[in-house]
């Protein structure tokens, strides 16, 4: 069994064991509800019942992930989520966070309209599918610890005629996703996660093979106190 399969078998051994607890002494204890205070296991419920993870299991992968970053990364501003096949993923706000938590500086990114010459076919869901002759993008310049680097996000690589924003905001979107790779491999922060952003900020939660057995006090807003 790979060092992957043997994890993701941990956490939901750990998750099994949460349901297993006395309801009333989840929270037996806590006073602050800050992210250390709750400790991972009890972060975890709190995601799931907030619908920031669509089971328990996951919520776990996600707190860990926060956790590591001193909770300064946080779900409910949309900085990290976790995509349907269990991974954690980075939004460009969250990706700085995670560069200036590593004690990375960044200086202010410039874009240039870049075009080359190729056919592609470009569908937006719903409506016929046209043939371009040419591809247009965005190149993103950006300094990082003192050395320039670039990356040029392009339409035919990126566009997804089924989400919305990309068909309304197809500009920005490409500025978003040169900016967020140019980090990405300027910096190595989170290269190996989603290179995909959600289209909301949470996510929306599927029917849970384990329910949990506390959700989150009454007491608790919508963000965690610092």
């Amino acid at each position: 069994m790979s060092d992957g399969n043997e994890a993701i078998l941990k956490l939901q051994q750990e998750a099994m064991a949460l349901a297993k607890k006395d309801k009333a002494a989840e929270w037996e204890g806590i006073v602050g509800f800050t992210p250390k205070e709750l400790g991972v296991i009890n972060m975890a419920k709190l995601y799931y019942a907030m619908n920031y993870a669509p089971s328990i299991p996951h919520g776990i992968i996600l707190a860990m992930h926060c956790d590591k970053f001193d909770y300064k990364v946080r779900p409910e501003e949309g900085h990290v989520y976790i995509t349907p096949a269990g991974k954690v993923g980075t939004s460009l706000e969250g990706l700085k966070i995670k560069c200036e938590h590593q004690g990375m500086k960044m200086g202010i990114p410039t874009f240039v309209d870049a075009e080359r010459e190729k056919e592609f076919s470009l569908e937006v869901k719903g409506q016929n599918r046209q043939t371009l002759k040419k591809d247009t993008g965005i190149t993103c310049y950006l300094e990082v610890n003192g050395t320039t680097a670039n990356y040029t996000a392009w339409l035919s690589e990126w566009f997804m005629g089924s989400n919305p924003n990309w068909v309304n905001r197809t500009e920005h979107m490409l500025r978003v996703r040169a900016e967020s790779n140019c980090i990405k491999f300027a910096t190595g922060v989170g290269v190996s996660e989603s290179l995909e952003e959600p289209t909301t900020v949470t996510v929306e939660r599927e029917e849970p093979r384990l329910k949990p057995v506390a959700s989150a006090p009454s007491r608790i807003p919508t963000g965690f106190a610092k």
